[in-house]
């Protein structure tokens, strides 16, 4: 880190100048992914991820409840830009960040202690093994275990069927050296509930994996194509007992369990809390991104000639243009202004009970904004024509790479659904008239 955060009121501006001094740097011109084999733009995303990370612009003491809290909003502003450079940077981002978060959230502190610097400063890159090949987003269902092994006094982690395979996992295929893995619990043939677990998956960035540790590989993908997505499967693989994440279960010497919370229902409800403020940062990004798209179009109208003379005429010189993109400006603002609200709303109430549980329902919302940034990428993709279409002009490939929000961090349908069944069961219906 290059400077000193002057004071809470101004960190966004700091933030944003930051993440506009590294896009001048030779490392994230945007022009390189287009000479490089696939395999050197997964490398030189990681590379750019250690970067932003060190530069002390993003990292889990800027999640709400950490250490430094107040830069939650920053940290957003920080991954939207990211998103409309590449969002295959902003989504590796994101992974490193959720598996992190689920280590600070459901670790104790001698373990988030311990872990605190590799994870902030980014010493190792994490993966999160959490869906699963046969469920999807289904994590209730998931399949994976870890149990405990008496005579070793070790835990024991397997995936016991092809559908079981962790799957569309972020940053696994070369470079994630640790993994977070939310698997059911299982101590003496009677099921705990979920759980998170620290897998140490590689001795050595793209190094082979560990015994009984299998890579698969989820490519080609139709987007984020630099994100080292893949899938793992796990076939015996020994865990020490400091595996388990701490702060709310433990196992001692003797391989006698207990926790803090009631039941495997309460377990798993918490064990999913980490994925809350996750959505933000893709609200963010397609927020962004669709503000970059809007402009692109704005530019090319302005260059674009219909004709010459007897004077000169632009594309943004005729109304019907006009008329097809104030619609787009408007939905851009639409999306800035949601964005602002659920920041807002993340922040104040995150610290009380009753905040948290409203905190599922407004980042739903949030989420569900990745439609409208689709819709503006798609009409600024058609007015800019067939320059449009070019990859270069970013517009068709963030498109693309966008797609991903409408299923990634919970599908879009699932969480209008949710949303929608809360609003019938908590507002009062509006009484009809007896028209009969």
């Amino acid at each position: 880190m290059t400077d000193v955060v002057p004071d809470a009121k101004q960190d966004v501006d700091w933030y944003r100048a930051g993440v506009q001094r590294l896009l001048r740097e030779d490392l994230f011109d945007p022009r390189r992914r287009y000479g490089l084999s696939l395999r050197d733009y997964m490398d030189l995303t990681i590379d750019r991820m250690k970067v932003i990370f060190r530069e002390g612009l993003v990292d889990n003491d800027m999640w709400m409840g950490q250490s430094n809290e107040r830069a939650f909003r920053s940290m957003c502003e920080v991954m939207g830009l990211t998103g409309a450079f590449d969002f295959a940077l902003a989504s590796s981002i994101t992974d490193h960040l959720i598996a992190g978060s689920a280590l600070f959230n459901h670790g104790d502190p001698e373990q988030v202690a311990r872990y605190h610097d590799e994870i902030t400063r980014m010493h190792q890159v994490y993966a999160f093994c959490c869906t699963e090949l046969g469920g999807g987003t289904n994590l209730r269902e998931i399949g994976t275990t870890v149990s405990w092994n008496r005579s070793e006094h070790c835990f024991t982690l397997d995936t016991p069927t092809d559908a079981a395979c962790k799957f569309w996992i972020g940053n696994i295929k070369h470079a994630a050296t640790v993994a977070m893995v939310l698997a059911r619990l299982v101590i003496d043939g009677e099921e705990q509930g979920h759980h998170w677990f620290r897998v140490p998956l590689r001795a050595e960035e793209n190094g082979p994996p560990l015994p009984g540790i299998t890579i698969l590989s989820a490519d080609p993908k139709g987007g984020i194509r630099a994100n080292q997505v893949g899938g793992a499967r796990f076939t015996g693989v020994r865990l020490p007992r400091e595996a388990l994440m701490a702060r709310y279960s433990r196992i001692d010497a003797d391989g006698c369990f207990s926790s803090t919370l009631p039941d495997a229902d309460a377990r798993f409800v918490k064990s999913i809390e980490t994925f809350i403020q996750e959505r933000v940062l893709t609200l963010s990004a397609g927020a962004r991104g669709a503000e970059l798209a809007a402009y692109l179009t704005w530019r090319f109208a302005g260059h674009r000639e219909i004709r010459r003379s007897p004077s000169r005429r632009v594309l943004l010189d005729e109304p019907l243009f006009r008329d097809r993109l104030y619609p787009v400006l408007l939905r851009c603002l639409a999306l800035r202004l949601l964005e602002r609200a659920v920041v807002g709303g993340v922040e104040r109430g995150w610290h009380t009970d009753p905040g948290r549980k409203r905190m599922h329902l407004l980042t739903a919302t949030g989420k569900c904004a990745s439609w409208l940034a689709l819709d503006v990428l798609s009409a600024c993709r058609e007015m800019c024509g067939s320059q449009g279409f070019h990859g270069h002009n970013q517009i068709v490939t963030l498109r693309t790479d966008l797609e991903v929000n409408v299923t990634f961090a919970g599908d879009n349908s699932v969480m209008a659904y949710q949303v929608a069944r809360n609003a019938a069961l908590t507002r009062a219906r509006a009484s009809c008239p007896n028209t009969g």
